[in-house]
């Protein structure tokens, strides 16, 4: 999938996904999911991806929607039980004496006490070695979340965790210590 198309679908994903949070993860999900479809290509459509590969931009973001609230990682990461959870937690502050804006995907405290800081890709990974490619992906967006983290550290003490989320991916999943 192009290059902007792929980002836009990966907009919108971020936007179904916020919506379900708001919802609850109880609501009525796959069949809600394939019967927004219009709406979804009406959203990415406004945001300019052309009708040729449309169907495949809509095809693309329900897959991901739908394999986030079909697998038990989605289901716990969107869970309602988390505590000071937050979906596209916009936050503005210093790190390293640089003022820095960011927008968390999705942040909470589990029961643990431990704060979780997640940011999740709608790209795939066509070929194997899997592992490899999340070790790699980890170390491209590491300092990101490392940013995020610091700033987090701003607010509160608690340990924090990052990790990253490909739901289009299986076993898509990519965590590590962030403090």
């Amino acid at each position: 999938m192009a290059g902007q198309t792929a980002r836009h679908v990966g907009v919108v994903v971020h936007r179904v996904l916020q919506r379900i949070t708001a919802e609850g993860m109880d609501a009525p999900g796959g069949v809600r999911i394939r019967s927004s479809s219009s709406t979804h290509r009406a959203l990415l459509a406004a945001l300019g991806v052309p009708q040729a590969p449309l169907t495949d931009a809509v095809e693309r973001l329900e897959q991901a929607v739908l394999n986030t609230i079909g697998s038990e990682r989605g289901r716990w990461l969107f869970a309602a039980g988390h505590s000071r959870a937050r979906q596209e937690y916009a936050l503005t502050g210093y790190v390293d004496g640089r003022l820095v804006n960011i927008k968390i995907d999705r942040t909470f405290v589990d029961a643990d006490g431990v704060r979780w800081i997640i940011d999740y890709k709608t790209g795939t990974h066509e070929g194997g070695d899997i592992d490899k490619f999340l070790r790699e992906e980890e170390q491209r967006y590491r300092p990101q979340l490392a940013r995020y983290a610091a700033l987090m550290h701003t607010l509160e003490s608690r340990p924090i965790r990052a990790a990253l989320f490909y739901p289009l991916i299986t076993d898509g999943w990519r965590e590590w210590p962030a403090d």
